[in-house]
Order: C-alpha cells, then sequence, then structure tokens
C-alpha cells in the first residue's frame, strides 16, 4: 500500500490562477485522497495518545472532524511545552511524541 500511496502523492497537482502546480511535498486540501490519507494519519496518532491522555483525565474534551481537533486539557502546560511537542510532532519522530505526552 504504501509504495501505492507514494505514488499518488507523486502525481499530485492543484490549480491556482489558471496555472498547475506541483506541490514539492504533502497531498492538496480538497483533493479526492487528501480526506482518507488525513482519517489514516489521524487514527493512527490517536490511537496510542489521545486515548490514553482521556482515560487518565488529562483531556476533558477531544473532538475531531476529518482533520479539524478542539482539546480541552485540564493540566497547566505553558506555550514552550506546547511549541516542543508541535515541533516534535512534525519530525515525524513518534517516541519522543510519545515521551514528551507523558512528560506534560
Amino acid at each position: 500500500m504504501l509504495p501505492l500511496l507514494k505514488l499518488i502523492i507523486s502525481k499530485n497537482y492543484l490549480v491556482f490562477q489558471h496555472k498547475i502546480y506541483q506541490p514539492s511535498q504533502g497531498i492538496s486540501m480538497g483533493t479526492s485522497i487528501y480526506s482518507l490519507i488525513a482519517e489514516i494519519f489521524l487514527q493512527n496518532f490517536e490511537a496510542p495518545n489521545i486515548k490514553q491522555l482521556l482515560y487518565t483525565k488529562c483531556i476533558a474534551l477531544y473532538v475531531r472532524y476529518v482533520d479539524d481537533i478542539n482539546l480541552i486539557d485540564t493540566r497547566k502546560i505553558n506555550l514552550h511545552t506546547i511549541n516542543t511537542y508541535v515541533v516534535r510532532q512534525e519530525s515525524n519522530d513518534p517516541e519522543s511524541v510519545a515521551r514528551q505526552l507523558t512528560t506534560m
């Protein structure tokens, strides 16, 4: 399945102001495959991370619609900690993200 996904991403184009572009990374929002890939990614993220935080009552509310997330965290977390978490998440290092979630 991964080779098929790589092929789809490599053939991803968008039209802006009557010009055709190919993104250097990622998938254009609004494409037919975008919502499926977002769903797969977020379910993969939620399973080990969010469910544990809901169970331990660290999160009072977690609501997601496609790739929009609303979350209420019951802990006092400073902005630096949140920024560090986001940077680690974007680095695609699952172990680092898991460590950060448990130390928040």
